[in-house]
């Protein structure tokens, strides 16, 4: 019993620890942070493209 509730508790950690690693990466990882697209000729569109 002592052997399931190590493997249990390790099982646990590891998980823990692999959702704190991907938070931290979506929130810090610079190559998967999307910016919104900019305008390139700086004008206000009067109307949507056709």
């Amino acid at each position: 019993m002592e052997y399931i509730t190590s493997l249990g508790a390790y099982m646990v950690a590891v998980l823990a620890a692999l959702l704190i690693a991907a938070r931290w990466l979506l929130k810090h990882d610079p190559a998967l942070r999307v910016e919104p697209a900019r305008d390139t000729d700086c004008r206000p569109r009067s109307r949507p493209d056709d």
